[in-house]
């Protein structure tokens, strides 16, 4: 409310008309005051005197003073300066325009006087009240309970009063249990000034420990130096959580495995920290960034993380994970891991598509091992034979050392048909391991037929048969023995067993014989053997002759 005050004071000079006549440049003068009626302790109003008197005289010169009757109050100039209380300010024109600081509480009394230069006067005297705040403010909390670690929400909200520029405001906050204030992502603790960012903001509380916080909220005006103060309460809850830690349960020396945790928060918000203890023998934990973790430290850890385990000593282990939130709560888990030797593998194929009995036949090893540990080959077959290893000849299930990680041996069968080959390598730290491989063993040389033809060179008197071997063999060998018989019910019908060097032509008859009977027919086996004393599988076919 503004007040608006006419004040007029008449001053009337009489001269008698018989006496000189004195030109004056003063008249009487009305002051109007325009100002608020209410206001708060330190918070300024602008006040406006315009004077009006009864004729302008444009020489004539005004000036203001003041003193205060009832109240304490601060006046500045328009130009800013600090005016001294019952000294003159000369006015340029007839508005005079001070502010006005009230510095008490109630009433404010202020008596403004203004002259002119021949000393017409006149006096003004305004009032208006002061309160004793300038603002206030709401806190609101989002939650009344609360699970330890979680943020509580505060909204405040100042309602400033009696001004139209924005105040500047400090807070500072107590509590009754430990926690700290979140205000534009900074962290203060009880008793820090935080700078208000505006009149309203929104703070987070978080607490550090369980049961009723009471929190006073004690805000100040920097204005005013006026301080308000708010209290809210929050229970906290106490936490809790569960965790789960997962891996394989074998590992191999030298080798790592992972270790997948993951923690979940079932009450409240908190930070973590895990160690660990072992029980067997001593292997190696690291964590993403590849550090090594010692037994029984304490880490700080994310909800979810990774390590490794790497196998250093072999042997069964059990490994216990202990978990610790800051409020003091911990879950254990334990896991138990077998730490294995060192594990290799290997491959084996042969070298080649066609094998035939009498030629060395290679197989090429490539293994997956690592250098750390030496190794031994041995072999079985059912085909018999030998393994030609770095130049020496081992025998079935005897073992000799290899010296690389990738090499070719050569395996010498005495016997044709499906060979099936058990190659097994074994390592210095006791792992070994079997591959089988089958391949089919051709005969060379190979009966292709037996035939029984008319003996024409042994006379033209009578049937006297002959008979006539075919075969396969390689160029570069040479059939050096045949051998012929003939069994019925267990009894040897005939036999031949000729020496010959044969090292063009795919037969060979034999000469004519007069032991059997024309119309009989018999079993006739026959097999060869070639200059390498390779023998051909038995061939049998029933003959009539």
């Amino acid at each position: 409310m503004k007040k608006i005050l006419y004040f007029i004071i008449v001053i009337m000079s009489l001269h008698s008309c018989d006496k000189e006549v004195t030109v004056s440049n003063s008249f009487p003068f009305e002051v109007s005051a325009d100002f608020d009626s209410e206001t708060f302790i330190n918070i300024p109003i602008e006040a406006t005197f315009d004077l009006t008197p009864q004729q302008v005289v444009s020489s004539n010169v005004y000036s203001a003073s003041y003193r205060v009757l009832e109240g304490k109050a601060s006046l500045l100039l328009p130009n800013g300066d600090l005016l001294i209380e019952r000294e003159l300010y000369t006015m340029n024109g007839l508005r005079f325009k001070p502010t006005i600081t009230p510095k008490s509480v109630g009433t404010i009394t202020i008596e403004f006087t203004f002259v002119d230069l021949e000393g017409e006067t006149t006096i003004k005297i305004i009032d208006f009240y002061s309160n004793e705040t300038s603002f206030l403010f709401t806190a609101t909390r989002s939650l009344a309970t609360l699970p330890i670690g979680e943020r509580l929400q505060v909204s405040y909200d100042i309602t400033e009063q009696g001004t139209t520029s924005v105040d500047q405001y400090t807070l500072v906050f107590s509590n009754s249990k430990n926690g700290i204030m979140t205000v534009n992502s900074v962290d203060y603790k009880a008793g820090d000034k935080i700078i208000v960012p505006s009149l309203n903001f929104i703070a987070f509380y978080t607490p550090n420990a369980t049961g009723e916080h009471i929190i006073t909220s004690n805000i100040t005006a920097k204005s005013s130096n006026v301080t308000i103060s708010k209290n809210i309460s929050v229970n906290v809850e106490a936490s809790d959580f569960e965790f789960t830690v997962s891996s394989n349960s074998e590992v191999t020396v030298g080798e790592s495995i992972d270790l997948s945790f993951n923690v979940n928060e079932l009450v409240g918000n908190s930070n973590f920290k895990i160690k660990y203890s072992i029980t067997g023998p001593s292997n190696q934990f690291t964590n993403n960034n590849g550090v090594i973790l010692s037994a029984n430290t304490d880490y700080d850890i994310d909800n979810t993380f990774i390590w490794k385990l790497k196998g250093i000593i072999d042997g069964s282990m059990d490994v216990t994970f202990t978990i610790t939130n800051q409020y003091g709560v911990s879950k254990s888990k334990t896991l138990s891991i077998i730490v294995k030797p060192i594990d290799f593998n290997f491959d084996v194929s042969p070298i080649g598509t066609a094998f035939n009995l009498g030629e060395s036949i290679p197989f090429s090893f490539t293994m997956d091992a690592p250098s750390s540990l030496t190794y031994e080959i041995s072999f079985n077959s059912n085909t018999d034979g030998t393994l030609e290893v770095n130049s020496k000849i081992i025998n079935e299930n005897t073992f000799t050392s290899v010296f690389s990680t990738s090499f070719d041996v050569g395996y010498n069968p005495i016997i044709s048909g499906t060979s099936i080959i058990y190659f097994t390598i074994r390592a210095s730290n006791g792992v070994s391991k079997t591959k089988q491989i089958s391949i089919i063993i051709n005969q060379d040389p190979l009966v292709t037929d037996i035939e029984v033809q008319r003996g024409s060179s042994c006379g033209s008197s009578g049937f006297y048969p002959m008979m006539k071997v075919s075969w396969t063999k390689a160029s570069n060998v040479f059939i050096t023995n045949i051998y012929i018989k003939a069994v019925t019910a267990n009894i040897e019908e005939f036999s031949f067993n000729l020496t010959t060097n044969d090292n063009n032509s795919g037969f060979f008859n034999f000469k004519c014989f007069h032991n059997v009977f024309k119309g009989q027919t018999y079993p006739v086996e026959v097999y060869i053997t070639d200059n390498r004393g390779v023998r051909s599988k038995l061939f049998i076919k029933n003959l009539t002759f």
